[in-house]
């Protein structure tokens, strides 16, 4: 398994690189949007994206709820553009997520938004895209182009500059500590070929996280699909044995990413139950292999890691990662 045989496996090797750009070029921009956040004091905060974005997005969230104590919700984009909603005077923040910041979706969705006196914020890779324009405030990721249709240096970087962002926000000293050796973080392991050989022989199977690994839950799911042809459905393992449950039969293959915080113990517990229905599972857990100095960003090595054994489990089975069928790179949703 040649690590530079696609476009794919140079974006995912690209990932300390981008993370160290964007520190140098993006995070004094950064610090000087926190204080107009802690100024305005939103009461809460709106999402905006779609596909892996709205799952970086949803990583943001959680942090966003996690440190400052502020709901946080995604905002469907069809709600402006589909059903042309409007919102009430409030007090929010928005931010949207987007590679390509093109979709006419996402900008009726801000622009809308922006109508309800929202403060707007657009983390894309691309400056000059039509969501800056529309955004109070711009962020760059700084990961240069993507040629792969399937999105990853892109997904973990908007996640690092919100990640970045949010520490600035609620003056989180150990999380800014951190955040300054993500780039160190995001470096290739061992790549398990046992693991790449299972992921290969799956036709199915659930994905499940669990507090910030959720959202690394959803993005693997859906890079199963786009890779690696694999039927995947994500769920927070909270609610996999509820409904989900129903499905597993002796064999049933289930992809985890373990949390690092105070979610870990529950989630150990809820892959023992689901062991002793007949699930085989196939764990991410960095907790032993690589030190994660604060326990929320250990979903960032973790996805890198997943990436790199998605794109070889991609060339196992014959496939080309850089080219799944039916997609393109900017899919301009209306």
């Amino acid at each position: 398994m040649d690590r530079h045989s696609s476009l794919l496996a140079q974006e995912i090797d690209e990932l300390e690189e981008v993370v160290n750009r964007q520190k140098k070029h993006e995070w004094a921009k950064i610090a000087s949007i926190a204080p107009m956040l802690r100024a305005r004091e939103p009461t809460h905060a709106i999402t905006i994206a779609r596909g892996s974005s709205d799952y970086a997005a949803l990583y943001i969230g959680l942090l966003i709820s996690r440190l400052g104590g502020i709901p946080v919700a995604s905002l469907t984009p069809s709600f402006a553009s589909i059903y042309h909603g409007r919102l009430k005077k409030n007090n929010s923040l928005a931010v949207a997520v987007s590679q390509s910041g093109q979709s006419p979706d996402l900008a009726a969705l801000l622009s809308m938004v922006k109508e309800s006196d929202a403060l707007t914020i657009a983390i894309l890779n691309d400056a000059a895209a039509p969501l800056s324009k529309i955004a109070d405030y711009s962020i760059d990721i700084h990961a240069a182009p993507e040629r792969a249709v399937a999105a990853t240096k892109s997904v973990i970087a908007s996640i690092a500059a919100g990640a970045r962002l949010t520490a600035e926000w609620f003056r989180d000293n150990s999380l800014l500590t951190a955040t300054n050796e993500v780039s160190s973080l995001i470096s290739t392991i061992g790549l398990s070929q046992e693991k790449c050989d299972r992921l290969a022989s799956l036709s199915h199977c659930f994905v499940i996280g669990r507090g910030m690994t959720l959202p690394i839950a959803f993005e693997a799911a859906l890079k199963l699909k786009e890779t690696c042809r694999i039927h995947a459905e994500a769920f927070s393992s909270a609610e996999v044995l509820h409904g989900p449950a129903a499905l597993i039969t002796e064999g049933f293959p289930i992809v985890a990413f373990i949390p690092n915080d105070e979610s870990r113990a529950s989630m150990v517990a809820t892959i023992k139950q689901l062991e002793v229905l007949g699930a085989q599972m196939i764990v991410f857990d960095n907790q032993e292999q690589r030190k994660v100095r604060h326990p929320l960003l250990a979903p960032l090595p973790m996805l890198h890691d997943f990436y790199r054994h998605a794109k070889a489990t991609a060339c196992l089975k014959g496939l080309d990662p850089d080219r799944p069928p039916h997609l393109s790179k900017v899919t301009l949703t209306v």
